[in-house]
């Protein structure tokens, strides 16, 4: 999608549980997120966009939606640009 930051959704966990808010902080703001900015959270089936969305509030990030249809909805509609990042895996 264009725009999207890649934020791997594990990063996101310790043992199982959602980082403590200072980390979520760190890890959004070296993904490129920025304070007072608007979050929309996406994955390929809408799962683990609801985790980071639940990440982000946690850090504290107030404008934050989960796009639940997520990219899977997305690719499918011949309308909607898919940017393809050479560099990602």
């Amino acid at each position: 999608m264009p725009g999207a930051l890649l934020l791997p959704h594990a990063s996101l966990l310790d043992d199982g549980r959602l980082k403590p808010p200072s980390a979520l902080r760190d890890l959004l703001s070296k993904a490129g997120f920025r304070a007072g900015g608007h979050v929309i959270t996406h994955c390929d089936g809408g799962g683990r966009a609801a985790l980071a969305a639940a990440a982000a509030v946690r850090a504290g990030y107030d404008d934050v939606r989960a796009y639940y249809l997520s990219f899977a909805d997305w690719a499918t509609d011949e309308s909607c640009p898919v940017i393809v990042d050479p560099q990602t895996p």
